[in-house]
């Protein structure tokens, strides 16, 4: 076909292309390699698994990290077969395994996995491995998945749901089942002043945004949906049930705002996680749906679900939503004040006070570490600037080593650590119509300090 369109065309063969798609390949994995290699901080790891139809297992590996210039990166550095049976054995030895090819078994700082029994295990195995030396000796350090969670909390209440979307589902599976009657229907919507469907998207029953989805495009063909059913003599939502289909549509529609916001990733999304889920959780108090006589008892259900994963919360995502310099531990107080009252709200922000300075310490550490082997590598017997701190050159690295310098020489005026100057620093101001980004305002802070 492609001769035919252009006879000049010279078609390679499938052994060139193959060789050329791993060339591809070969020379992007050794440019994430490099960025990797003169990287002097920790990676943190995203992981989900599929199970073919032939019942074959599959693993996807992705490393997220932010550079020394502040931007964060994705790659997906594996996608492997997972030996059968697919147990945390099998799991982590196949994780292990992508982490020696990319040398990183030394930089791992966390996964974000699902709250799958073998995700738990793999995790417990995982931590004799890579975080003997990290704070808290890698408790804690298994981040469960916030979609996962909230989707967890939505099919609590999926039986509730079911009642409203029943009748709704049945009618679009009616349209989608035969040509005739999707051309049937489309001389309705014509009528209404609505444009021809190819047919109506329908749900999984394992994710309820898909059946978020599916209501509120039906929303939308209300009138000829209706009247589609009348049509064809089948049973129909009734007013009473477009109206709760309606409702449910209206306060799915916070879940599906929360689950998009954590599943961006051209910026970090952990600082969110504080802010999204204490929205999720005023939704479920809110008097405009628990008194709702159809919404109240979703509203129940949902609570008791998420009050179990509120009571237990991580220790990195508590750490990461204080790196919000908008919210820093007010916002946390506030939460826990609201929940626990002011004596327990003080036992917790305390708690998250002390992790947030062993991260810190532990960081230091790191720093120094770095800044001792510059010093030595930096001098002319040993060799000069080939040795020198690998992520910085030049005036950078001159700027940095100073830094620290003035910082262990310089006039203490102050015995407050760095941590404490900075959560009782003012706030930075909250704007509406800002979209505040986070990692900017952290390296123009590290621009202030080197200044």
């Amino acid at each position: 076909m492609m001769k035919l369109a252009h006879p000049s065309l010279h078609v390679h063969g499938r052994k060139t292309l193959k060789k050329d798609c791993g060339s591809v390949y070969e020379e992007e994995k050794k440019k994430i390699e490099n960025s990797l290699a003169n990287f002097g901080s920790h990676v943190s790891f995203t992981t989900e698994m599929w199970t073919s139809i032939q019942e074959l297992g599959y693993i996807c590996l992705t490393a997220h990290y932010i550079d020394e210039e502040f931007h964060l990166h994705m790659h997906m550095i594996s996608f492997k077969s997972v030996p059968y049976p697919h147990n945390a054995a099998a799991i982590h030895s196949t994780i292990m395994d992508c982490l020696y090819d990319w040398d990183l078994s030394n930089g791992a700082f966390a996964f974000t996995l699902d709250n799958a029994t073998s995700n738990t295990a793999t995790v417990n195995k995982l931590k004799a491995k890579l975080w003997a030396d990290m704070p808290f000796e890698g408790d804690d350090l298994h981040v469960r998945c916030s979609t996962h969670v909230l989707n967890l909390v939505v099919q609590e209440g999926f039986d509730i749901i079911k009642v409203a979307v029943d009748l709704v589902r049945d009618v679009l599976k009616h349209v989608n089942s035969s040509g005739p009657r999707l051309q049937t229907f489309n001389l309705l919507p014509e009528m209404t002043g609505h444009k021809r469907k190819k047919g109506f998207k329908l749900d999984v029953p394992t994710r309820w945004n898909s059946t978020y989805t599916m209501i509120q495009e039906a929303l939308e063909f209300k009138t000829a949906l209706t009247s589609y059913a009348d049509i064809q003599k089948i049973q129909g939502p009734t007013v009473e049930q477009w109206s709760l289909a309606e409702r449910v549509c209206n306060f799915l529609k916070n879940f599906a705002d929360a689950t998009k916001v954590f599943s961006m990733y051209n910026f970090p999304t952990a600082r969110r996680y504080l802010e999204e889920i204490w929205g999720i959780r005023e939704l479920l108090v809110d008097e405009k749906y628990t008194k709702d006589d159809f919404l109240k008892g979703l509203c129940k259900d949902m609570k008791e679900k998420f009050d179990k994963y509120w009571d237990k919360p991580n220790k990195v995502l508590l750490v990461a939503s204080l790196l919000d310099p908008r919210y820093k531990l007010v916002l946390l107080k506030f939460c826990c004040t609201e929940v626990y009252g002011d004596d327990v709200a003080k036992l917790r922000v305390d708690d998250v006070r002390k992790w947030f300075k062993e991260y810190y310490k532990y960081y230091e550490r790191m720093v120094q570490k770095i800044s001792n082997r510059t010093n030595i590598h930096s001098s002319p017997e040993v060799g000069g600037s080939a040795n020198m701190l690998p992520r910085l050159t030049g005036k950078h690295k001159l700027e940095w080593v100073f830094a620290l310098f003035k910082q262990r020489h310089g006039p203490n005026r102050s015995r407050r650590s760095e941590v404490d100057i900075y959560l009782e620093d003012p706030l930075v101001p909250l704007r509406e119509d800002e979209n505040f980004d986070v990692l900017k305002w952290w390296k123009k802070m590290q621009s202030n300090i080197l200044c």
